[in-house]
C-alpha cells in the first residue's frame, strides 16, 4: 500500500468455479501484515493476523479482523505440511492464491473508529486500537506517570465508554446501560440488535437501524447487514439477491404452490397463482390447474366425427356403401348421386362408367 493505514478489516472475494469447489483451495491460508517492502511471507519481519482453521471450509466472501497500523497486507498459502482437512477441491500438492477482489477497511495512520477520530496524544506515536481507541501500542512516555494515576479515577458518564469516554453505548435492552469502561451491555440487547456492544444486526436483520427482515437465506446462513443479499444463495422455490421472490414456476406467501398448466410456457403470477396467458389446452381455470372436462369430451367427438367422414369420402368415392354390412359394389344402377362434403358422386350405368364433379 505505501502509506501507513489504520487497518480494521479486510474483504476478501474468492474465485469460485460452477461447483463451488474452488474456494476450497484456499484452506489453511493466512493473512499478514507488514512495514517492509522487502518482506516476504511467513518471515518475522511481519505479523500474522489471520489463520483459517481447516477444520471448516473456506467461504467464498469472508471478512477478516486486522486492527494494526501497517504498510502492506499479504495473503499466503503454503501446502508444506498438506493440511488434513475434509473440504472437497483441497489440493494437497500445489499451493495458490486465486482472488477476485481485495478490499481494506479502516483509516489513515492515527485515527480509529467508524468517523475516523484521532488517537488519544498520550498514545505512543499517537496509534491507538482501530475498533475502541486505547493506547494498544502502549503509552507515550509523558503520560505514563499521569495516566498510571488517573486511570481508576476518571469515570465515563452513563451512555458513554472508552478511554475518553468518546465511544457511545449501543442498543442496549430498554432500561439497562452499558458497562462505562467495556462498553458491553449487561443485560443483553435490544431486539434486532447484536453483538458484544449491541451494535450490529441481530441475525436475520439487516439496514439502518436493523429494521430490515432478511429474506430466505439458504437455511443456516444470514443476509448481509448492509445489503440483507443472502451471499450463500436461497433456500427452495425462492430466488432473488434477498430471497424474497418466489422462482419461477412457483407462488403463495410462502413459495410452496407449484403454478399450473400456464399457456406459452409462461410462469403464474407470484402472488395470486393466475395464468396471465391463459392455459394450455385441456386446462383450465384462472390458474390452470383444472382439467377440462367438456372440452375433451368434444375434442374426442371432434376426432371421431372426422374419422367416420374420412370414412364414407373413401367408400362412396370407390363406389361401395359400408352401412351395417360388407361393401358391395353398385352395379347398373342409372341416375344415382350422392352428395358428401361439397362432391357430387354420379353413376350413369355399370357399362358407361362413373363421373365425379365439384359444386
Amino acid at each position: 500500500m505505501g502509506i501507513v493505514f489504520q487497518v480494521i478489516y479486510v474483504g476478501l472475494s474468492f474465485i469460485n468455479n460452477a461447483k463451488g469447489l474452488a474456494v476450497n483451495r484456499h484452506t489453511g491460508f493466512s493473512v499478514f501484515v507488514f512495514n517492509e517492502t522487502t518482506y516476504i511471507p511467513p518471515s518475522s519481519m511481519g505479523e500474522m493476523v489471520f489463520v483459517h482453521d481447516p477444520s471448516s471450509c473456506p467461504k467464498q466472501v469472508m471478512n477478516e479482523t486486522v486492527n494494526r497500523v501497517t504498510r502492506g497486507i499479504v495473503l499466503f498459502n503454503s501446502k508444506n505440511p498438506p493440511l488434513e482437512t475434509s473440504c472437497v477441491g483441497y489440493a494437497p500438492l500445489f499451493a495458490t492464491i486465486e482472488i477476485c477482489e481485495v478490499m481494506v477497511f479502516g483509516c489513515k495512520s492515527q485515527h480509529y473508529g467508524e468517523n475516523c477520530s484521532l488517537c488519544p496524544v498520550n498514545c505512543k506515536n499517537n496509534e491507538c486500537d482501530a475498533f475502541d481507541g486505547s493506547c494498544k501500542y502502549g503509552c507515550r512516555e509523558q503520560f505514563i506517570h499521569e495516566y498510571a494515576e488517573v486511570l481508576y479515577i476518571a469515570v465515563c458518564v452513563d451512555g458513554y465508554y472508552g478511554y475518553n469516554c468518546e465511544l457511545m453505548f449501543g442498543n442496549c435492552k430498554t432500561g439497562t446501560i452499558c458497562n462505562n469502561t467495556t462498553g458491553i451491555c449487561p443485560e443483553g440487547c435490544l431486539y434486532r440488535w447484536g453483538g458484544l456492544h449491541c451494535d450490529v444486526c441481530d441475525s436475520g436483520f439487516y439496514g439502518i437501524n436493523c429494521t430490515e427482515r432478511c429474506g430466505h437465506c439458504k437455511t443456516g446462513t444470514d443476509c448481509h447487514i448492509i445489503t440483507g443479499i443472502c451471499q450463500e444463495g436461497c433456500d427452495d422455490h425462492w430466488s432473488g439477491s434477498q430471497c424474497n421472490d418466489c422462482k419461477d414456476g412457483y407462488y403463495g406467501p410462502d413459495c410452496e404452490h407449484v403454478c399450473g398448466k400456464c399457456s406459452l410456457l409462461a410462469s403464474c403470477n407470484k402472488v395470486t397463482g393466475i395464468c396471465p396467458t391463459g392455459c394450455q389446452k385441456q386446462w383450465n381455470g384462472s390458474k390452470c390447474n383444472g382439467k377440462s372436462y367438456w372440452n375433451n369430451v368434444i375434442f374426442a367427438l371432434m376426432a371421431f366425427m372426422s374419422l367416420i367422414v374420412r370414412v364414407l369420402v373413401e367408400n362412396v368415392c370407390l363406389g361401395r356403401f359400408v352401412i351395417g354390412q360388407r361393401a358391395s359394389v353398385l352395379k347398373d344402377v342409372k341416375g344415382i348421386g350422392q352428395v358428401l362434403n361439397g362432391i357430387i358422386i354420379e353413376r350413369e350405368s355399370s357399362n358407361t362408367g362413373q363421373g365425379v364433379k365439384n359444386i
